[in-house]
């Protein structure tokens, strides 16, 4: 079965606390995906063109939440949604 697979975290942006998204390989060793912006939630989406991600195939993966600016700190809630396609 083909899945749209859908990576979400939410918080509240502080002038110290924005937080990015990156999704790499199960090793960790390969960014497959990546989300940055400047709001409430950074969302990646495989697959998808923007951010790009191709489809994933049945695997285990690594989601990193990481501070836009070095010292960034903040709280967040994720979400890993799949969705039949």
């Amino acid at each position: 079965m083909t899945a749209k697979v859908t990576v979400k975290i939410m918080f509240t942006n502080r002038p110290t606390g924005d937080l990015d998204l990156r999704l790499y390989n199960k090793m960790g060793t390969t960014v497959l995906a990546r989300s940055s912006g400047f709001g409430d939630e950074e969302t990646i989406v495989c697959p998808a063109a923007s951010p790009a991600c191709a489809a994933l195939v049945p695997d285990d993966y690594v989601f990193e939440v990481f501070p836009a600016l070095s010292g960034s700190v903040n709280s967040y809630t994720f979400s890993v949604v799949l969705t039949p396609m």
